[in-house]
């Protein structure tokens, strides 16, 4: 029998691939996907396909790669990285997928990412006074989540790292 972490990688394989007819096969009939770009969703085997390589077919040089797996009874939480180019321009994005299988196959698979934006440093620490405390609390977070780190832990300021511009 097949484990549920196998389907995954073999998924995983299968987009990296731009296999959809390998994608296909690792679906139940009645699959359901949710996108992390919102309202994207689909239901049905050949839909959930679709809607998968039509977002692979917007990207070049792509590559989702897994950090970090968690499976439990019928259940998955797959943590990757996504790498590409769309229209010529760099992108990642780091995200959690989760998954739920039935019979050695995928029903369900619900995406959450987080785009990661580059900036210049910022010569200034967390210049907070500016920013609605919303965006001061995103900010603190995003400057310490491990993904990128602030001015005063050796990298960019999280200010710069929101608004896309250094100062």
């Amino acid at each position: 029998m097949t484990s549920n972490a196998e389907i995954t990688h073999e998924f995983t394989a299968a987009q990296n691939a731009r296999d959809a007819d390998d994608i296909a096969a690792l679906l139940a009939e009645y699959a359901h996907f949710e996108s992390a770009r919102l309202p994207i969703a689909a239901d049905a085997r050949a839909n959930v396909t679709q809607s998968l390589t039509d977002r692979l077919d917007a990207h070049t040089e792509y590559e989702l790669k897994t950090i970090r797996e968690f499976y439990a009874g019928d259940e998955g939480y797959n943590e990757s990285r996504f790498t590409a180019k769309k229209g010529g321009e760099p992108i990642e994005t780091h995200g959690v997928d989760y998954y739920r299988f039935k019979d050695g196959l995928i029903v369900e698979k619900n995406s959450f990412r987080k785009f990661l934006f580059y900036a210049q440093p910022s010569r200034t620490h967390h210049p907070a006074a500016s920013l609605p405390p919303r965006m001061v609390r995103m900010t603190q977070r995003a400057a310490h989540d491990g993904n990128s780190v602030c001015r005063a832990c050796s990298g960019f300021d999280a200010r710069a790292h929101w608004s896309g511009v250094g100062e």
